[in-house]
């Protein structure tokens, strides 16, 4: 089980794993595939789990940006 420390909200291992089918299956329709890397800007939380296990089966790398960062940081 899964817990959102933000909101309380909990998740079982079924809805983790159809949250991650859901969005893997939306990176495919974006044209995500193996080999791809894909940058993911995302405080810590439940939906950055689901973002790097979706790309994950898809076959894509992730790398992790901190949304702290400023524009000048980025590029």
């Amino acid at each position: 089980m899964q817990v959102n420390g933000l909101t309380g909200e909990t998740y079982s291992y079924s809805d983790v794993g159809n949250a991650i089918r859901y969005v893997a299956s939306g990176l495919s329709r974006l044209g995500v595939q193996k080999g791809d890397i894909i940058g993911c800007i995302s405080p810590n939380s439940h939906n950055y789990v689901f973002m790097v296990f979706a790309a994950m089966c898809n076959g894509a790398a992730v790398a992790v940006v901190n949304p702290s960062y400023t524009a000048c940081e980025l590029f």
